[in-house]
């Protein structure tokens, strides 16, 4: 059988070009991150003594924009990490138990805990509100994680009233991967004195565009904040300042905002 030089010629490319595939590396893609609204943060469980050792998060919203894990939203939800699985001995166990959920979650969410044989807070009862890094007992949040002080395999959980506030600015300058902008929180505690200006420099996360801080507000029931980039311009939410309360989650989006002003 006859074959003409250029189907020969061409059919000794695509083998070429095959073994050449097979040798060569792999390209690699570029890396991406997932948006802010689907990386995950930790609540947590202080269990009671009388309950068993595997222990469920359920979590249900009202927004019926949220669209929230399956896993974590049928009955009885997700099972919780015991703070020693991450020990070789799992036969010791702490006295906390942990759950990754999304920060998209956390909007006007609710979660209940429980074990084969009990439930808190009890059937029919309304859920405790979901907050980031809130820490949960039997009577619902008893604080909140001092998440930079925080590693999982702590045989005691460090929680207080620390308030771990998200910002994203309103920019043109930051692109993915990279941070432009330096941002500064100014702050007052209660009815306390404000921190000094410019305030606190926030640690950003390049692939979202959020910068975090957390604030320990000791026995105060709520604190007041506002932004700068160190250049002149504030975002004090028009002059009235944003005003939290203590155990609340506190991720404010400003991007695109047309009352927010620019930070370069």
């Amino acid at each position: 059988m006859k074959y003409s030089t250029s189907l020969l010629f061409l059919l000794g490319l695509h083998i070429n070009h095959i073994l050449m595939s097979l040798a060569s590396p792999i390209a690699a893609s570029k890396r991406s991150f997932p948006p802010f609204e689907a990386r995950y943060s930790p609540i947590f469980f202080i269990k009671p003594e009388s309950w068993n050792y595997t222990v469920y998060a359920y979590v249900y919203t009202k927004d019926e924009s949220i669209m929230l894990e399956t896993d974590i939203n049928q009955w009885p939800g997700k099972e919780m990490l015991n703070g020693f699985s991450y020990f070789p001995d799992e036969t010791q166990y702490s006295n906390y138990y942990s759950v990754n959920i999304p920060y998209g979650h956390y909007k006007d969410s609710y979660i209940i805990f429980s074990d084969s044989e009990h439930q808190i807070p009890e059937a029919w009862d309304e859920g405790y509100d979901l907050i980031v890094y809130g820490v949960y007992g039997e009577t619902g949040i008893i604080g909140t994680l001092d998440a930079e002080h925080f590693h999982y395999n702590d045989v005691n959980l460090a929680y207080g009233n620390f308030a771990r506030i998200f910002f994203r600015p309103n920019n043109r300058v930051n692109n993915y991967g990279s941070l432009k902008v330096e941002v500064y929180a100014h702050y007052k505690i209660g009815n306390g004195e404000w921190n000094s200006i410019l305030g606190d420099k926030m640690n950003g996360d390049p692939y979202s565009g959020y910068y975090s801080l957390s604030i320990d507000l000791g026995e105060a029931e709520e604190f007041t904040i506002c932004f700068t980039d160190g250049k002149g311009n504030w975002d004090n939410n028009n002059g009235q300042n944003f005003h939290f309360k203590k155990f609340q989650t506190y991720i404010i989006d400003r991007i695109r905002k047309e009352d927010a002003p620019l930070f370069y």
